[in-house]
């Protein structure tokens, strides 16, 4: 579960989210929408442990998978070395788990190629598998779907459903539809603060 209490965070020095609470239980997914720059980040980051709020609190325990917006991959190492990096046990079934992962992404072709040889469509797909291949207790993910179609958005949305089963999912984005496609619960930006517009489980 992710719990924020009450949080205050600034960013650039300037106070950007006051007061705020909510709460993503087990199995379920909640999006943060807003305008640029109004704290989606911020407060993904401060959930993450990289940033210290000014007030409040904040509790997500266990391990947390983050996916940046930038896919921040290691340049030295291929797509599927990227990926297999995070996962434990033997390395020739590192490998096999971690080809799979960008097979159902569709990078299946990509396994071998370094980050500099991909799109940043393909590196932010591979930045996903690499979370997702991670595990931990709760997922976060800034703008996931950022340069992705729609056949795509569909793709990448059905695996991460398919392997956080079970986690705390709590994404930013600025499309309404990519919320609806993890089944969101939506809190919008208002007043330093993200206010739920719906509630709904984001598993069935």
């Amino acid at each position: 579960m992710i719990e924020i209490k009450n949080l205050s965070a600034a960013y650039g020095g300037s106070t950007v989210l006051s007061g705020c609470s909510l709460t993503v239980p087990d199995g379920a997914c909640a999006a943060l929408m807003g305008p640029s720059g109004c704290g989606k980040t911020t407060l993904l980051r401060a959930a993450a442990g990289l940033v210290k709020p000014q007030d409040g609190s904040i509790n997500v325990p266990g391990r947390v998978s983050f996916v940046f917006q930038e896919p921040r991959l290691f340049p030295w190492l291929t797509a599927v070395q990227n990926v297999a990096a995070v996962l434990s046990g033997r390395v020739c079934d590192n490998m096999d788990a971690a080809l799979e992962y960008l097979r159902r992404a569709g990078l299946g072709g990509a396994s071998d190629k370094y980050p500099a040889e991909l799109s940043g469509g393909m590196q932010q797909r591979v930045s996903l598998c690499r979370a997702l291949a991670y595990g931990g207790d709760a997922l976060l993910l800034d703008e996931p779907f950022r340069g992705l179609d729609d056949n795509l958005r569909h793709n990448i949305a059905a695996l991460i459903l398919e392997r956080a089963r079970g986690r705390s999912i709590l994404m930013s984005t600025h499309d309404g539809y990519e919320a609806d496609l993890l089944g969101a619960s939506v809190y919008e930006y208002h007043d330093k603060r993200f206010v739920p517009r719906s509630t709904k489980n984001c598993r069935s």
